[in-house]
């Protein structure tokens, strides 16, 4: 399909489905990706050809955990949305879903939160205000039940007592000496390293590359 696509894109021309001759096209595409396209070519699930076709002005989206002055913001759209939607008649949420949202890391970015709003709507019932006790199991492995308060001393204590090598929770700048110095405690073994620095094995391979790490030398 990819290769389809890239021809279209060149050639500015397509077929339709049952028809015998190619007939001209003007076409402007916007593409998005989930995930950082270098990787997707390393792991051979992007052509490279497609994407330095189609990268012609790149948007970096910031995600939601990087944005928190948004939050409230889009709670109130998403309220106001499913009000209709669902025939309901809540005006916020509680200051401990607040504080628990803000908290809250978001993998899933906007769409997460939407699907959180909506489930939580879809069980309150005739209340008003959306409280910690609507959240669905989304939340199961997070301290809904902690106060706001409590939430942050804990994070803090395990951020003392548990000095994570977590690739995602350094500075990007300090990048590279961890992914060298993990690898090397790891004598040059990619599954042991992707897990110590809580990352994929594809992600791990590409970061390599990048920084020109010699596996030769990790396994002396």
């Amino acid at each position: 399909m990819q290769s389809k696509i890239l021809r279209s894109i060149q050639e500015s021309r397509v077929r339709r489905v049952g028809a015998l001759k190619e007939i001209e096209i003007d076409l402007k595409i916007i593409s998005s990706v989930n995930k950082d396209p270098h990787i997707a070519i390393a792991d051979q699930t992007l052509r490279s050809d497609l994407f330095y076709r189609l990268g012609v002005v790149f948007i970096h989206i910031v995600p939601l955990r990087e944005r928190m002055e948004d939050l409230e913001l889009l709670v109130n759209h998403f309220i106001e949305k499913h009000n209709v939607l669902l025939s309901k008649n809540v005006r916020r949420i509680s200051r401990e879903v607040m504080e628990l949202f803000k908290t809250f890391m978001w993998p899933g970015n906007v769409r997460e939160l939407e699907h959180v709003i909506e489930g939580a709507m879809n069980i309150v019932g005739a209340d008003e205000v959306i409280q910690i006790k609507h959240l669905q199991t989304h939340f199961s492995n997070w301290p809904v039940k902690a106060k706001p308060a409590r939430i942050k001393r804990r994070q803090d204590d395990m951020v003392l007592k548990n000095r994570s090598t977590n690739l995602f929770e350094k500075k990007s700048e300090h990048e590279e000496d961890i992914v060298r110095k993990a690898f090397f405690e790891n004598k040059g073994n990619i599954t042991r390293t992707a897990k110590s620095l809580g990352i994929s094995r594809q992600l791990l391979y590409y970061k390599i590359k990048k920084f020109n790490i010699s596996r030769e030398t990790a396994t002396r």
